[in-house]
Formats: C-alpha cells, sequence, structure tokens
C-alpha cells in the first residue's frame, strides 16, 4: 500500500515524498505490533485513507496528506502516538501533520457537525475521507451496533457535511447512503 501511495502521489504531482514515506511508516508501527492478520480490514486505512485524499479529495498539501496516514478515529489504539516523533529525527512537517491530525473532529462526539462546519476546509476534507473509509470497512469488523451508528451518523452528519464540501466526497457518501446503506440497515 504504501508503494502505491507514493506512485500515486508522485503521479498526481505531490512533493515531500519521503515525508509520506515516514508518515506511512509510522502510522503502520501501531498495527504490525496489535494486529495479528494483515488481512484485517483495519491493517491498511492510512494508505487508503491518502489515497481517498488524493484521489476523491483532490488535496495536494504533503503536510495534509502525512496528517491523513496518521488518522484513525475508530481505533484511536492503531494510529501513531506524537511520542514517536521523539524516537525518530522528525521534520518539521511530520510534526505540522501530527498537529493537524489532532484537530480532525472525532466521529459520535458531541456537536460533530458544528466541529466539522467550523474547521478549516482541508481538516473538513480529511475527516470526510478518513470517514468514508472507516465506513466501507467497519461493517468486515465491528459488531452490528457499531455498524448501525457508523450508518446514522453518515447519514446525519457526514453526508451533509460532504455536500457543502467537496463534490466527488458528496457523491461517493451519496451513493453508500443510497446503495449500501439500506442492505446493512436490513441486516442489522
Amino acid at each position: 500500500m504504501g508503494l502505491r501511495l507514493i506512485r500515486t502521489a508522485r503521479r498526481a504531482g505531490v512533493e515531500a515524498l519521503p515525508l509520506l514515506q515516514r508518515a506511512h511508516e509510522l502510522a503502520m508501527e501501531p498495527r504490525h505490533r496489535l494486529l495479528d492478520d494483515d488481512h484485517d480490514p483495519r491493517y491498511l486505512h492510512p494508505g487508503r485513507t491518502a489515497l481517498v485524499c488524493l484521489t476523491d479529495g483532490e488535496m495536494r498539501d504533503p503536510v495534509a496528506l502525512a496528517a491523513s496516514l496518521l488518522v484513525d478515529t475508530v481505533s484511536p489504539e492503531l494510529a501513531p502516538v506524537p511520542d514517536a516523533l521523539s524516537r525518530i529525527h522528525a521534520s518539521h512537517e511530520l510534526h505540522e501533520a501530527f498537529s493537524l491530525r489532532d484537530r480532525i473532529p472525532r466521529p459520535f462526539g458531541e456537536g460533530l457537525a458544528e466541529a466539522l462546519i467550523t474547521t478549516e476546509p482541508e481538516v473538513r476534507v480529511l475527516a470526510l475521507a478518513e470517514w468514508l473509509d472507516q465506513l466501507r470497512h467497519l461493517r468486515l469488523w465491528a459488531a452490528g451496533p457499531a455498524v448501525s451508528s457508523a450508518q446514522r451518523v453518515t447519514e446525519e452528519v457526514y453526508l451533509p457535511v460532504a455536500e457543502r464540501t467537496h463534490t466527488t466526497l458528496a457523491r461517493r457518501f451519496r451513493w453508500w447512503v443510497r446503495r449500501v446503506g439500506p442492505g446493512l440497515n436490513a441486516s442489522s
């Protein structure tokens, strides 16, 4: 996934590819340590989120893309902690990526819609891309009530925010709600 991300970023004209490589390595450390199966749907979340940011979100800022690799709003234990920066020679940009990551509103939190709408546009795109990847894979590993809650927060919060933020991401959320959501609701 790391190689695919770098190739896609290079083709998109993103500079600072070493920053993305380093952020991907940091993002994978907790996954290597905590997941006993590299087929676990959560394993590739960092790379998939960054690819959604690049392709659907049209994001080209390397610091924001690095932040997308570092976030996991559903399984925060799988996200790297800022203390990891003290073990390595971290660039200023990597510190910025952690700071940006920490501004992403968490799903199911109080005032989520307001937090998403009032945050800066790049953080909003990061949050939408990360949630879209979570949503696509949650049903593969989480319990039914968590999947139902995710579907509900998608319909009530993430889709309306996407509609106000980004055309392509909004289209992806609309498709999910229309085509996949009814099947999830019927099975729960």
